[in-house]
């Protein structure tokens, strides 16, 4: 599992390539200060700038900002998927085996009331035991969620499902989570900044996807519900 954050990666394929952040400034177009948010983990490159970045680092795009190219992501998700069933009433796998997971009728997107709720379980979908426990995780504190809308595309589509750990609710800079903000519940990755505060990213570059950043006094008026940890969807 890549431990490596967007900002570590940038930084490291630098140095080892030999080029000082005002090369790199220079190769692709834009002002050292610039480079050097990057390195610190303040912004990240988008659209032509993340382009060229990573044509210079002689990586790939995804590389850059995920850990892994589009191809290795969507070959993890397809083990993934092969340890994860869906509940059906003919057909039960052995317990000693499987673990179920609740699915509510929840969307992380917008919504009102209480995060999760019995009387919202749609149903129930299967996940390696063994998996699970590889990851150290609670079953109980585990559920999924239904993603709604295009912002952390392609990453995570409109409709996706994704797995939940309602427990891990401490920030760890680059990661998903599911966060409420006053009526809001939405699906946003965290990055943090070097004076405390906060940045909530959508990995869509689209202008209408803008940053947000809540400082480090506002914080405790967000509230992180989980830490997003497995997606799977149509391709």
């Amino acid at each position: 599992m890549d431990t490596e954050t967007t900002s570590s990666r940038i930084k490291r394929s630098r140095k080892e390539l030999g080029y000082t952040q005002q090369q790199v400034a220079d190769a692709i177009g834009v002002n050292r200060v610039s480079i050097t948010n990057w390195e610190r983990g303040e912004s990240n490159p988008r659209g032509k700038n993340l382009s060229k970045l990573a044509k210079l680092l002689q990586c790939e795009q995804d590389w850059i900002l995920y850990g892994a190219n589009m191809g290795t992501m969507t070959a993890n998700m397809s083990d993934l998927l092969s340890k994860v069933k869906q509940d059906t009433p003919n057909e039960d796998p052995p317990e000693s085996d499987y673990l179920k997971v609740r699915r509510f009728n929840v969307e992380l997107s917008a919504g009102h009331g209480s995060f999760v709720d019995d009387e919202q379980v749609i149903d129930e979908l299967y996940f390696r035991k063994d998996w699970v426990e590889s990851l150290r995780l609670n079953p109980e504190h585990l559920v999924v969620l239904q993603a709604r809308g295009d912002s952390m595309a392609p990453r995570i589509q409109s409709g996706d499902v994704v797995l939940t750990d309602l427990s891990d609710c401490k920030i760890i800079d680059g990661k998903i989570y599911a966060i409420r903000i006053e009526d809001q519940l939405i699906i946003k990755r965290i990055h943090l900044n070097y004076d405390g505060s906060l940045i909530i990213h959508s990995d869509n570059n689209s202008p209408e996807y803008c940053d947000m950043t809540v400082a480090k006094d506002n914080i405790k008026d967000i509230n992180i519900l989980g830490r997003i940890l497995w997606v799977a969807g149509l391709l």
